[in-house]
């Protein structure tokens, strides 16, 4: 639990006053449940509430994908007083790890709560990893990835409150070289395709 105040002005435009308080919960259950395969549970859980005043002009944070040339996409805010928010996130995961000779496959979901738009996402997942000899093995993977919008992006004077989260596709290939041991090498290769990206129009 940490609590972030802030206040803070940007030139003669925009004067903002911020309470941020944030409370996090990580936990992790492992069970072996056989010889060759285990799994684990978990949750991965953030609070954040706070207040906001302030007024003036201005777009909010840069975003990715955004083009901050020739200062687009101000608005003019008017007083803001004692705005308040709560965006709770709740992430329940659960992950099993079985071996099968010299290969190790490890499938997983997790499911999260973003309350800020008030959505559940569920996201399938799934890593191999193949011991070639003792020394080098390769790995390969897919999932299924899921990110809360930021305040900013919802909020009425600056973004969208319809906005969804935003999801995206990872894949992943890889290999691995122990050459003693205290000294290895591993090298990836991952692309990334967004579905629901946030950007300012």
């Amino acid at each position: 639990f940490y609590v972030q105040p802030l206040s803070f002005s940007v030139g003669p435009s925009i004067a903002l006053d911020l309470d941020v308080y944030v409370f996090t919960l990580r936990e992790k259950v492992e069970r072996k449940l056989g010889e060759n395969l285990s799994l684990s549970v978990g949750t991965d859980t953030d609070l954040t509430w706070g207040r906001v005043s302030g007024s003036g002009v201005g777009s909010g944070p840069p975003v990715e994908g955004e083009n901050r040339q020739g200062n687009i996409n101000n608005r003019e805010v008017g007083g803001i007083e004692g705005l308040g928010f709560l965006y709770p996130t709740v992430g329940l995961w659960s992950r099993a790890e079985w071996k099968v000779g010299d290969l190790t496959l490890l499938p997983g979901v997790r499911l999260d709560y973003f309350g800020a738009v008030d959505e559940y996402e569920p996201q399938p997942r799934l890593t191999a990893r193949y011991q070639l000899i003792p020394s080098t093995a390769v790995t390969a993977g897919v999932g299924m990835f899921a990110q809360q919008v930021v305040g900013n992006q919802i909020a009425d004077d600056f973004g969208n409150p319809d906005l969804d989260i935003e999801t995206s596709t990872h894949y992943s290939v890889g290999a691995e070289h122990k050459f003693t041991e205290y000294l290895s090498v591993d090298l990836t290769l991952f692309y990334k395709a967004f579905q629901d990206l946030v950007r300012p129009n």
